[in-house]
């Protein structure tokens, strides 16, 4: 019984979290921003327009000027009919996506004291192992 309260004496309960919550490392933060340009194409679909009105000039021909697309005109009893199709236009952009890293790195090893501290308690722990094997195999024998 005496040797569990000792092991539960040399042992630490805490965790590696709470650890770093009460000994933060000291470590550097390095931001990088990188643009990545993309180019698309943006497609305006074709559009319709369409009007009626009153057709004062039946005698006389009515001209429509279109660059792209189609134009339907219908007469009839004094009324005009226009439907305009426009054609569909292809736009070049070159888009940008900008992507932010976060890098971390830890600059802080051990010092010279923490090292010792640790090897100071592995030959403790050592010592503590090889006596309660000791003590174990002589009442194993008796």
């Amino acid at each position: 019984m005496r040797y569990l309260i000792l092991i539960f004496l040399l042992s630490s309960c805490i965790t590696e979290r709470r650890c770093y919550e009460k000994f933060p490392p000291k470590e550097t933060v390095e931001v990088r921003d990188s643009i990545v340009y993309r180019d698309t194409t943006i497609i305006i679909p074709p559009d319709t327009i369409s009007f009626t009105f009153i057709d004062t000039c039946q005698d006389m021909d009515t001209v429509f000027i279109v660059k792209k697309g189609k134009v339907r005109v219908i007469r009839e009893k004094g009324r005009m009919w226009v439907d305009c199709v426009s054609a569909p236009k292809d736009f070049l952009a070159t888009l940008q996506d900008r992507h932010r890293h976060t890098i971390r790195t830890i600059v802080k090893g051990l010092t010279w004291w923490e090292k010792a501290f640790i090897l100071i308690g592995k030959f403790f722990l050592f010592l503590l192992l090889a006596s309660m094997l000791y003590v174990i195999g002589k009442r194993w024998i008796k």
